[in-house]
Order: C-alpha cells, then structure tokens, then sequence
C-alpha cells in the first residue's frame, strides 16, 4: 500500500512536470548573479517544492536493493536553509527485507552558484521492516528438501544524514542527485544513491 502511494505522488508530479513543460518560460535571468535577490530565485528562496527520488540503497552495507523510491516536500526559508520531511521504501530483489523510511531534515545549501545547487542535511530518521531470516535447512539423505524461514518485523528510530546536488533546469524544475547515509538504533545502516527530480509547487 505505501509502495502504491509513492507511485501515486510520481504520477501526480509527472503531470504537473508535463503542464509546466508546456507553458514555463525555461530562460533564467543571470544578469547580476551577485545580487540576492536574483540568486535567491534561482534556487527556490522561500517556495515549497517537491522531490521524487529513485536509485540503489543498502542494508547493513552488504543487501544491495535493485529499487529503493523516495518522496520529499521541501521549504526553504532563505537561499541557505531549508526543511525537508521525506518518505521512502524499497525491497531486496530475492524478497528478503522490506523497508519503508520517513525523515525529518535541516539543511544547509552554502555553494549555490547560478543553476548548481549544493546541499547538506541531516536530521530523524525512522525506519519500519520485515526482514526473513533462514532458522533451519531440511535435508533427507544428503537431498536438499526446502529452507525454512522467520519473519522478523521491527521498527527504529536514528540520525540521517544527506549531500545533495541538484541543477536548475527553469524556474520551477530541478533535477540531481542525493548521497545519504542513515544510522538507526537497533544497528541497521541504510546508505545509498538515488536520483532526484523536483518541482516547485
């Protein structure tokens, strides 16, 4: 279910991407980029915008997911800080460990230069999984029979931590990518790579 509302919210973007594509004046004025008030434009100064992710995370450093998708609302207060709350899932390709994630960041953009903008954050993270452990393998007479199974669910709360670039296509659409590293109580480690594309709503 919360893999289908993450599909939900990129269908929605797309569409709002796809009427912005139509009517948006993509040209961008750079004539005094020392000026803050045309540099804060640029990256978004006090707008709410939204970010859709896709790309590869891992648990432990050592299960490598073929999909991990994520979804971000962002405010930015000023051209140098922002809050963000993002959401997130992804599924091992042999079905073995399942995650959803919600974070909660502050961050701080110090090099903004014209259309490249960079970004540091950090804040809460909470992860919630099933995980399926192998307890016993039945043999018979040196014949492989079946594995057998547990399901473990659990929950964990920890620390985030993101360095995030992002390039102004116009003045309503971003895209880039995002290099975050989480660390939770219970010991997992979530670090991974994902694509990112936004727009300013």
């Amino acid at each position: 279910m919360k893999f289908y509302f993450l599909v939900c919210i990129m269908i929605l973007t797309i569409h709002i991407y796809c009427q912005d594509y139509n009517a948006a004046d993509d040209t961008l004025d750079y004539s005094v980029p020392n000026k803050i008030e045309e540099f804060s434009d640029t990256n978004f100064s006090k707008k709410l915008y939204l970010k859709l992710g896709g790309g590869f995370s891992s648990i432990n450093e050592k299960t490598w997911y073929p999909v991990s998708i994520e979804s971000e609302i962002e405010y930015k207060y000023s051209p140098f800080f922002s809050n963000s709350i993002s959401v997130g899932s992804g599924k091992c390709k042999d079905g073995t460990i399942s995650f959803f994630k919600g974070n909660i960041d502050i961050g701080v953009s110090p090099f903004n230069i014209r259309r490249h903008l960079l970004k540091f954050s950090g804040g809460i993270s909470y992860i919630n999984y099933s995980e399926f452990q192998l307890t016993y393998r039945v043999v018979y007479k040196d014949t492989y029979i079946k594995d057998v199974y547990k399901i473990y669910n659990g929950d964990s709360f920890g620390i985030n931590f993101n360095i995030e670039y992002m390039y102004v296509i116009s003045k309503r659409l971003i895209a880039g990518i995002n290099i975050f590293s989480r660390r939770y109580q219970n010991g997992y480690g979530n670090t991974g790579l994902l694509f990112k594309f936004g727009v300013k709503i």
